[in-house]
């Protein structure tokens, strides 16, 4: 029997889970709990039905219709006040807690006696060849400017689209949320800081190939986390240094670079494409244009995101007419997926 779950706090970028809720195993997501003060939205996949502010969550008794309660980790820094009402809720109606690793710290001792956490397998050195073993599937990666630019959407789409078509897929994520569907999470970089740049590649390299032969995959799709670059002096990006590890161990047949909303030129396509060559030694094929905006707060010293409404986004996504796409267009991303397709089926070396 699936067990209903709550999700807090609740912010546009967890309305995949709403999107692909078919894909969750065990669990049924019932509400998006938005704290006070936090802004409603609307967002591309109409999940407005599903969100309920926290106050009317405790005031109105919906704790009752719920299992468990799943925590999330939102963009700004947040301390365990911002959860102990929540959990204190929850460690009195007997309710579970799920929650991401990264609020392991954050929690401290407030979490609930009974809880899971979403722990990525840590990064661990299983092979010792001086060579790196080969992978003998079409692997498409999904990389991204930065984070927030619907990395976890276009994963996701991918995989329905060749799913459908009878393909078996596996799925290597960029988000730890993705457990919840049953399917692998990228190792967790933090866990073993102790092993060299060498180390780090081969981990991942035998770590994807450990997924290849044990699943006899048609297809790997590998969502790569953080951004490709640093966005300035002030914001790091982490610099890059987990998609130049990724890119490593395993060379994409088809790569896909995500954008945050604007408009392009040509020059500044082939210079993002130059970069990607240059540092990471594949060319990126596909450009997917994202509903986010960032922008950085020079008080705060910290990134905003911003959502673009969908008609405004769809006009810059023509008037870019450089053949980007975006995963909440169906006309634009059917043609790009079928385009994969054909491009994987041409490719002799990837059969």
């Amino acid at each position: 029997m699936e067990e209903k779950i709550a999700i807090y706090p609740f912010h546009e970028e967890l309305s995949t889970l709403f999107l692909h809720q078919d894909k969750i195993k065990n669990y049924e997501l019932v509400y998006g709990i938005l704290p006070t003060g936090w802004t409603n939205f609307d967002n591309y996949n109409h999940q407005k039905n599903y969100m309920r502010y926290e106050s009317d969550f405790y005031s109105m008794g919906l704790i009752h219709n719920v299992d468990a309660v799943l925590l999330s980790k939102p963009k700004h820094y947040v301390d365990s006040t911002f959860y102990k009402q929540i959990v204190n809720l929850a460690n009195e109606m007997n309710k579970k807690i799920i929650y991401e690793s990264m609020l392991e710290s954050v929690l401290g001792n407030v979490y609930t006696k009974e809880s899971i956490c979403l722990n990525a397998e840590p990064l661990t050195l299983t092979t010792y060849n001086e060579e790196l073993y080969s992978i003998d599937v079409p692997v498409v990666m999904v990389l991204g400017l930065g984070e927030n630019c619907d990395k976890w959407n276009i994963q996701l789409g991918i995989y329905d689209y060749f799913n459908e078509l009878g393909y078996k897929i596996q799925l290597i994520s960029s988000s730890e949320l993705s457990q919840l569907m049953d399917k692998h999470t990228l190792p967790s970089f933090a866990d073993n800081p102790h092993l060299t740049f060498e180390q780090q590649v081969k981990a991942i390299n035998a770590f994807v190939k450990n997924i290849e032969t044990s699943n006899e995959a048609d297809l790997i799709i590998i969502g790569v986390p953080g951004g490709i670059l640093k966005y300035s002096k002030a914001i790091s990006n982490g610099f890059g240094c987990i998609p130049f590890v990724i890119s490593n161990a395993v060379t994409p047949d088809i790569a896909i670079l995500s954008l945050y909303c604007g408009e392009y030129q040509q020059n500044h396509i082939q210079e993002i494409q130059s970069s990607c060559f240059y540092r990471f030694n594949f060319k990126v094929g596909y450009f997917h244009i994202s509903n986010k905006v960032a922008n950085y707060d020079i008080e705060t010293r910290q990134l905003n995101y911003y959502s673009i409404e969908k008609e405004h986004m769809l006009k810059i996504l023509t008037k870019n007419n450089l053949g980007f796409f975006n995963i909440f267009d169906i006309k634009s991303t059917k043609q790009t997926l079928s385009n994969m397709l054909e491009e994987l089926q041409n490719n002799i070396a990837c059969v």
